[in-house]
């Protein structure tokens, strides 16, 4: 695209330049894309699709017990601290942090996850191992094209009867070619069935285990789904439970 304007001055070009990106900025606050591998056919065999955007997800739409919320809060903030990477690096330990949330289907797994993309505005990308074509080095391509503020999230069945074995993707995760700056994120609803490898620190910093719904709970999710149009029930104004990013958008 060329853009030009008539005179000696480039102003007008930076203003309206200046004028799309806060436009673009404004429309995608409160908003969080989801992006999927897609296969092609060239050499890449995969590459990352954009294929939604929705609307942020506050956190108090999430079933979890308020303490579980603060602490996995509190250790994204400590992660994605703008100096936490100069903590890192002098030490020798990689850049990266790795969650496990595990327990029985629907009890806000994933709800969570996207709660957290919303909350410090980064987009998620989801990968299943069992995706049809996705070999090891697919794998490997696809998080190196990762940006350096994402998370991504790995598929819920964890069983490498596909065509990545366990050695594979460990290397992928936290192999000496594999990159940093990212949040990864597995799903499960058996962590006892997941290799101890896979799970151990370092590669999983942090457990969140989701149990069914306390009475507390399934009131709150009551009142939020019957609630009439004036205003449901919410924990605090802002709907993340009175939690507060390190980081801005």
């Amino acid at each position: 695209m060329t853009i030009e304007c008539v005179g000696c001055s480039t102003e007008p070009i930076k203003a309206l330049l200046d004028h799309v990106k806060k436009w673009c900025s404004a429309r995608n606050k409160n908003t969080t894309r989801i992006l999927r591998p897609r296969p092609t056919s060239g050499r890449d065999g995969y590459v990352w699709h954009w294929t939604a955007q929705r609307q942020s997800r506050p956190m108090s739409t999430v079933s979890l017990d308020q303490d579980q919320k603060a602490k996995i809060t509190r250790d994204t903030n400590g992660y994605l601290h703008p100096l936490s990477s100069r903590w890192y690096a002098p030490r020798g330990i990689p850049y990266r942090r790795g969650y496990l949330f595990h327990g029985p289907p629907g009890t806000g797994k994933t709800s969570l996850s996207f709660s957290l993309a919303g909350v410090y505005g980064i987009d998620v990308y989801c990968i299943s191992l069992m995706d049809v074509g996705l070999t090891e080095s697919t794998l490997n391509q696809l998080l190196s094209d990762l940006p350096r503020r994402s998370a991504k999230t790995k598929g819920k069945k964890l069983n490498f009867e596909g065509k990545i074995t366990l050695s594979g993707l460990l290397n992928v995760i936290d192999g000496a070619a594999s990159h940093e700056g990212h949040i990864l994120i597995m799903t499960t609803n058996r962590p006892e069935k997941l290799n101890l490898a896979l799970i151990r620190p370092g590669r999983v910093d942090l457990q969140v285990k989701f149990a069914l719904a306390i009475r507390e709970q399934t009131r709150k999710f009551y009142l939020r789904m019957y609630a009439t149009d004036r205003k449901p029930e919410k924990d605090s104004d802002d709907g993340n439970d009175g939690i507060k990013p390190i980081l801005a958008r």
